[in-house]
This record gives structure tokens, sequence and C-alpha cells, in this order.
């Protein structure tokens, strides 16, 4: 398992369960050479890299570098965009972003 760090946990564990067995983004990585991967760390490793990337400095509280955020956290939430206010709030609250 690739998740190793305090928000990409909280990222995992509040996936909800129809993630699984359903694709995320193209281009997201995460799979296992084995076709087996879990759905959930492949979305969490796709969420934890949209933010990264889309991060820009003092983003918490600003309007449009926020929207910024919950865009890339769209993006790479593929079919599942319903839930990027969520994800989006639980990210505000992790001191890694």
């Amino acid at each position: 398992m690739s998740i190793r760090t305090r928000a990409l946990r909280a990222i995992y564990d509040n996936l909800p369960e129809e993630v699984l067995g359903t694709r995320v983004a193209e281009g997201s990585g995460g799979e296992e050479s084995d076709g087996k991967a879990d759905p959930h760390e492949v979305v969490a490793l796709a969420v934890d890299r949209a933010v990264r990337r889309a991060r820009m400095a003092d983003w918490r509280d600003h309007p449009i570098k926020e929207k910024r955020i919950g865009a890339a956290i769209q993006t790479a939430l593929g079919p599942h965009r319903a839930l990027t206010f969520t994800i989006l709030e639980i990210v505000k609250n992790q001191r890694e972003y």
C-alpha cells in the first residue's frame, strides 16, 4: 500500500464505497502490475498528486486558489465528481497541503 502520509490516509479513509470497481481519471497512475490495485488507493493517490500540482502558497481561504484546487480534485476524481466538495474540505484540513 502506498498510503504513507496522514493527508493520504485522510483522503483514503473518507472515500465512499461507490469508488470500488470504477475507473478514475486517465493518467492517475497507481495501478499495480497485476491489475489488482485497490480503487480507493488509486483515487487517493490521484487526488494527492492533483492537489500537490495545483496548490499555490497560502491557498486556504483564498477563493480563486481554492477553486483551482477544487478543479484539480474534480479532474482526479473522474466519475466521482460529486465528491469534490467533501474531498476539498478534507484537503483543507491537512497541514501537508
